[in-house]
């Protein structure tokens, strides 16, 4: 159950960053988290591991 709980979290945390990417104006942080009903921090490293380079590639 814990594999497709993380499957879906990976999900929705790759759907997070990319709504924030595509936002014309960027909006904060601290107000896209409200709306995801996530807390700040929480997106705010999403983005920074999105932007991180993958170990191999």
């Amino acid at each position: 159950m814990s594999g497709c709980t993380e499957e879906v979290s990976r999900r929705a945390e790759g759907s997070a960053v990319r709504l924030y990417r595509e936002s014309d104006p960027k909006p904060t942080i601290r107000k896209m988290a409200r709306q995801l009903e996530v807390r700040h921090e929480a997106l705010r490293n999403w983005i920074r591991q999105a932007e991180w380079p993958v170990p191999g590639e």
